[in-house]
């Protein structure tokens, strides 16, 4: 009887977990995409790309069962899921090089292990996993298990559960995982400081560089390091700095600074964006070169004035729309050619500046926008947040490091315009500035950007610490949005409020794309393009910029 009832129980456990799986929608991108410069590290002359994307085991029922999916995906389960592949490392890599593990999104927390050993606990479904991986853990048979839980709550995670009119909460591994093969001598981190003209100016290059075991390789354990301005347009050197000598040892870190004056550059902006490569090489005492590092970098100046945006000296007005990473077909885990098309797609139309609602970008989205000459917005997911939990100490420092996280991976991007701290966020109370205060001073230790935030809350809001404010009004109707102007013209704290920059965050009504019954009915596209033309007379004088809502539809977890 008990041997029959343990069969039984496998039986069931195992159509258990069919039914499961055909309940679950995964999507999963096409890994043969082609595309250059797509990545948060490219390989180069010293460093090579080992990517982990392709055939991986998920299982969803704890591990009872597991099954073949293609990684980047993404799924409308909640919950836990136990991911698994197994990778082959060549011994000449293994014995010369070390790795850093990048996974560029994981939604929501991710705890890895390779060879059955802890690697790093992760949270932030926008941020990505940038850890080097210790010495002797990786071998040439490798395996790799990450366990993600995409399971958001009320009170602590970025974002909250359940907030309305924001992406629908999608789990998996859904942009590129892989490892980087470095030297045993490397670039962590470049920390560019520009100063003097914006056209001819100095940089001040911080670099952190890290080691591991170097005696096996060099004799000696002293390098230089030095920096070339590349023309990405012509491919000519503009400038080389000087070497600057250093000593270092095993297992070390060590900052160094490099100056730079490259004379007269082009400048970047959304009509003009030019780019220069910043090349770094790490050189050893026989001169030859142990690490190069290469990115792509755009010179601007962005400041405010008053309420004026100013560009490269130049008052800027903003003309956007809201886009969000997502497709009906790959859901979260957007291929790249949709990408690319989009963006092309936005260009065209005039737009400037994209804003992500609630989201950073992916590196291949900023890598576009550098490109093709768009600003981004891109944000931290605190959407909705109540008074309660927004003035809550650890809530507070979790939002700083995930801010943190955003601007130290992104900050050399010249497309970046500001740093968005919160969506409709309880700004009735002026308890609320000690939240703004507290992400714009963490925020200012690292990056000289503008904090951004935005609100449905026009006329009661309390925030006055901020840098750029946006007002969210889709489905306002113009009528009351003329009379909030009126109001404004005759009340000495809304007054206030325009003296720094403000922008209109989301304007729009919601339709139905397939409605075409004429202006009459409010839901159909005719209304929506009357809507669209009517609002932007009104506020294209009076604001420093605005965003249509939104470039595509997406999926949320609950519409309004």
């Amino acid at each position: 009887m008990r041997k029959f009832l343990f069969c039984f129980s496998l039986i069931y456990l195992f159509f258990n977990s069919i039914n499961s799986y055909s309940q679950i929608k995964i999507f999963e991108r096409n890994t043969s995409d082609t595309s250059k410069n797509k990545n948060l590290y490219n390989e180069t002359l010293s460093r090579k790309i080992i990517s982990l994307n392709g055939t991986w085991q998920l299982s969803f029922n704890e591990g009872v069962s597991f099954s073949d999916f293609v990684i980047p995906c993404a799924y409308d389960f909640e919950g836990k899921v136990i991911f698994n592949k197994k990778f082959i490392i060549p011994d000449s890599l293994t014995e010369n090089y070390c790795f850093i593990l990048v996974a560029e999104g994981i939604n929501y927390e991710s705890e890895i292990k390779i060879n059955n050993v802890f690697i790093t606990k992760h949270t932030g479904g926008y941020s990505s996993v940038v850890n080097l991986i210790d010495e002797n853990i990786l071998t040439n048979d490798n395996n790799i298990e990450i366990i993600v839980d995409n399971e958001l709550n009320y009170t602590g995670t970025f974002p909250l559960k359940g907030r309305i009119d924001y992406p629908k909460n999608y789990g998996g591994i859904y942009r590129d995982i892989y490892l980087v093969a470095v030297p045993k001598i490397y670039i962590q981190s470049v920390d560019l400081n520009i100063s003097g003209p914006t056209n001819n100016p100095v940089i001040k290059s911080n670099f952190t560089v890290k080691t591991t075991e170097l005696n096996k390789i060099y004799q000696s354990k002293e390098f230089s390091l030095n920096i070339e301005v590349r023309d990405r347009l012509t491919g000519n050197i503009i400038q080389k700095s000087n070497d600057v000598k250093f000593e270092t040892d095993n297992f070390s870190s060590k900052n160094i600074e490099v100056t730079i004056n490259p004379g007269n550059l082009n400048l970047w902006s959304p009509e003009n964006p030019y780019l220069y490569d910043i090349i770094c090489y790490i050189k050893d005492s026989a001169n030859n070169i142990a690490d190069e590092f290469i990115f792509e970098y755009g010179f601007r100046e962005i400041t405010t004035n008053k309420n004026s945006i100013i560009l490269n000296g130049n008052n800027y007005i903003l003309k956007g729309i809201n886009y969000y990473e997502y497709t009906e077909n790959f859901a979260s885990a957007i291929d790249y050619s949709q990408l690319r098309k989009d963006i092309e797609n936005i260009k065209s139309l005039g737009v400037n500046t994209i804003r992500l609602p609630g989201a950073s970008a992916s590196p291949y989205l900023i890598n576009l926008a550098n490109e093709y000459g768009l600003f981004i917005i891109e944000e931290i997911p605190a959407n909705e947040v109540p008074l309660s939990i927004l003035t809550d100490e650890s809530y507070i420092e979790s939002a700083k490091k995930y801010l943190r996280e955003i601007i130290l991976r992104d900050k050399n991007d010249p497309s970046i315009l500001f740093w968005g701290i919160g969506n409709d966020f309880d700004v009735t109370n002026p308890l609320s500035n000690n939240y703004v205060e507290q992400l714009k001073s963490s925020a200012n230790e690292l990056d000289k950007r503008k904090i951004f935030y935005t609100t449905r809350n026009f006329y009661e809001n309390k925030i006055n610490s901020a840098d750029v404010t946006g007002l969210n009004l889709t489905d306002v109707s113009i009528e009351e949005f003329n009379k909030f102007l009126e109001y404004g013209n005759n009340n000495p704290v809304i007054k206030k409020f325009f003296e720094s920059p403000v922008l209109i965050s989301s304007y729009g009504i919601r339709i139905d794309n397939n409605n075409r019954n004429g202006y009459s009915d409010k839901y159909s596209v005719e209304a929506q393009t009357k809507y669209l033309i009517e609002f932007y007379n009104i506020i294209k004088n009076k604001f420093q910029g605005s965003f249509i809502s939104s470039y595509a539809d997406r999926i949320s977890d609950r519409p309004s």
